[in-house]
């Protein structure tokens, strides 16, 4: 580690000491790394995905080392964070993985459609069956939406009348959601600005998802994280910054949340 530190590497240790017991384990293990001499630059709680793991064993892996950037995790127990994503269902630790399957706006504007892509969903084993919804107004500015759309996959002379054929309303998300519940399959959807979330809020979904395209708009995620329900945020192509200051925003009004790391 000290020669990684040595190198002009930023190294970042982690621990996951304690976070069960509930005790603070933090100062011991800043000064146990110190006694050891060992160089970084900051030590943090918890546990995520590390390059180099010294536990308490004294096992040692510097298998996958990619970029200049080093995350050290001491002690090799699993993160303690788990949390319920909608009643009955944990996720974090141990807890079976969840399974969302993304259908988007592949209806192609058919409710019916929509509802068989909820049953393959389900016949599938996936946990979530999970759309989309935009407020184009709030999305899109009124160029956009006015732009001439000629494609052979398009649904209206404009980008604005495709779009429009593609969303739901509420009474038919409503209908979706109803649908899902009685073959017993979890629905959500992702909403793509205030107006949507506020939508999805009115009709009950269990948690929110916000997309990698949303994860630098502050404002939207501050709502959200007002809104008391567990919210997945994806991280996208974003920087680590942008990323870190989503996640400050989500845990200072929501302590339900995770991220989900997609590199499109």
């Amino acid at each position: 580690v000290n020669n990684l530190y040595d190198q002009g590497n930023t190294i970042i240790c982690w621990t996951a000491r304690g976070t069960k017991t509930g005790l603070n384990w933090f100062n011991l293990t800043y000064q146990q790394l110190k006694s050891w001499n060992v160089r970084f630059h900051e030590l943090r709680m918890g546990k995520p995905a590390y390059d180099l793991l010294i536990d308490d064993k004294a096992i040692n892996s510097i298998n996958g080392w990619t970029n200049n950037s080093y995350e050290v995790a001491y002690n090799g127990k699993n993160s303690d964070y788990e949390f319920e994503i909608y009643p009955g269902r944990m996720i974090g630790m141990n807890h079976p993985c969840l399974i969302i399957a993304e259908i988007g706006q592949n209806h192609q504007g058919d409710i019916e459609i929509a509802k068989q892509l909820i049953k393959v969903a389900k016949d599938s084993g996936a946990d979530v069956a999970k759309f989309q919804k935009s407020t184009l107004e709030s999305k899109f500015n009124k160029k956009a939406l006015e732009r001439e759309y000629n494609s052979k996959h398009s649904w209206g002379k404009t980008y604005g009348e495709h779009k429009s054929y593609l969303e739901f309303t509420k009474e038919q998300f409503l209908e979706l959601k109803s649908y899902a519940e009685s073959i017993e399959i979890i629905f959500a959807a992702s909403g793509m600005d205030i107006e949507a979330f506020n939508l999805l809020d009115e009709i009950g979904v269990d948690f929110f998802k916000i997309g990698s395209g949303d994860t630098n708009n502050f404002e939207l995620i501050e709502h959200v994280s007002k809104l008391n329900k567990p919210i997945v945020l994806s991280s996208g192509m974003n920087s680590l910054d942008t990323i870190k200051k989503s996640v400050n925003i989500l845990q200072k009004n929501n302590s339900k949340n995770c991220l989900l790391q997609c590199t499109s």
